[in-house]
């Protein structure tokens, strides 16, 4: 059985950009004043200048390359998968989707620099490496791994990405990485990068995950990610700078989330306004008891919207259209040289630490598809 890793480019290059803006990849303590970067120093502060276009793709890529390593290293995988955002059929559907992240950009003098470079990485992968690369108009990084994993069903996917959202694929033939937590999902249990059970406290301090807790006496609080949760949690609690919730008021994240208990386990593939038809303790009846028309149809939309096995027909087809393309072996050019081409790109784009380890990072972006 063969093994494919899925890399969200995007969403690791733009985590970057969020990492950037809060410092959390610098150190010690900074203060931003008069468009510098002021860190404390034995009483004193010292000059750093503002941040580049560079500097976050440096810290995407460095992510990217070094969370690659890590899952060849313990799960042996064999192709690389690199899919992109390329604007997204979701802002037809719904135009207000992601709209506050939009005008949010507007003010973000590097935004379209680091775009920029995405494009190079982007065209650097399809020409001088033999990894897949997805990435077409209208569709996201999280389609392209969804509808993947959906047509490799007798395969292995290990997907690389800080999105929750990827948590609703965990499955028998799905595994999730979250390179900043550090932290793997897979549907028994949750892991550290050690490959051993995350404790419940770490678990909750770096994702506030605390769902699904399975008492064992060789492990004590196992936690278990619950896909069928994390659609209905963003269907309807919406979420931030992406989907508005469709939930009434009154109805948080801990009544919602009491109620869904109640309904026992839920397999992903049947979280839909269907569900609302079923029976089960006081707290989901109070959930049933609110959740009128008006926020039914709130909440389909948001199904529509967050539940990556359930795109249009046509989005699938246009997507299906992508992958069968990319892997067609018609098409497929094997390239030869993959180190000289690293080395060549880490050099155009001051990546030196990638540089240094080209005998670890150049070998995963040889093997081909269907090798």
């Amino acid at each position: 059985m063969r093994t494919y890793c899925l890399i969200d480019a995007s969403n690791l290059i733009h985590r970057a950009r969020h990492a950037v803006n809060n410092k959390e990849y610098r150190a010690p303590t900074p203060k931003a004043v008069a468009g510098y970067n002021l860190y404390e120093n034995g009483g004193g502060h010292t000059e750093v200048p503002k941040v580049t276009a560079h500097d976050v793709v440096s810290l995407g890529l460095h992510t990217t390359f070094q969370s690659m390593h890590r899952v060849f290293q313990q799960m042996e995988c064999d192709h690389v998968v690199m899919c992109f955002d390329d604007s997204s059929w979701r802002r037809v559907f719904y135009p207000d989707y992601k709209r506050k992240r939009r005008e949010k950009r507007k003010d973000d003098d590097l935004i379209q620099e680091v775009f920029a470079i995405i494009d190079e990485f982007y065209e650097f992968l399809s020409t001088q490496t033999n990894v897949t690369v997805l990435r077409k108009k209208g569709v996201e990084a999280d389609d392209f791994i969804a509808r993947w994993t959906a047509l490799h069903q007798d395969e292995h996917s290990i997907i690389i990405s800080t999105d929750s959202d990827y948590r609703q694929l965990v499955s028998g033939h799905t595994t999730i990485y979250d390179p900043m937590a550090e932290i793997i999902f897979r549907p028994d249990g949750i892991y550290d990068k050690l490959n051993g059970f995350a404790g419940r406290s770490k678990v909750v301090k770096r994702i506030g995950m605390t769902k699904w807790i399975q008492r064992t006496t060789e492990h004590g609080d196992v936690i278990l990610p619950d896909p069928g949760w994390t659609v209905f949690k963003k269907a309807a609690l919406g979420k931030q700078d992406e989907i508005d919730r469709s939930s009434p008021k009154g109805l948080g994240e801990t009544r919602l989330q009491r109620g869904w208990d109640e309904l026992g386990w839920v397999p992903v593939s049947e979280v839909d306004r269907g569900i609302f038809d079923r029976e089960a303790g006081e707290n989901w009846e109070l959930i049933r008891e609110k959740f009128d028309e008006e926020h039914l149809k709130l909440f389909d939309r948001n199904i529509v919207l967050s539940h990556l096995l359930r795109q249009p027909e046509d989005v699938i087809e246009s997507i299906d259209e992508a992958i069968l393309e990319a892997t067609d072996p018609n098409r497929q050019v094997v390239k030869r040289d993959i180190g000289f081409n690293v080395m060549k790109f880490c050099r155009d784009h001051h990546l030196p630490t990638i540089a240094e380890g080209i005998r670890t990072y150049a070998p995963m972006l040889a093997g081909a598809y269907g090798d």
